[in-house]
């Protein structure tokens, strides 16, 4: 699949610099990696959990929100379910 996008000077640059930090070798790498970790933060929201970070030595954690995830929070947890039992299932 060939996706074309339209980004700002900013998003370039921020792009560009995670790029440039993980060592991506294009920005299908980056791309790839990228939807790896949202799909994993798709799935962790639609079970209930929250994406957190947390610092040792610092008594704040800190969560991320986006609307995008309590999107999926809200839609995802009957599919998930689903998920889950075909899963169960295949492994039998």
């Amino acid at each position: 699949m060939r996706i074309q996008l339209t980004i700002d000077d900013q998003r370039k640059d921020e792009v560009d610099l995670l790029k440039q930090v993980t060592d991506s070798k294009d920005y299908a790498a980056l791309l790839d990696a990228s939807l790896t970790a949202f799909q994993w933060m798709v799935w962790e929201v639609a079970q209930g959990r929250s994406i957190v970070s947390v610092k040792e030595g610092e008594p704040k954690e800190r969560v991320l929100v986006m609307k995008q995830l309590q999107m999926a929070e809200q839609r995802l947890p009957g599919i998930v379910g689903k998920f889950a039992a075909a899963s169960a299932t295949a492994d039998r």
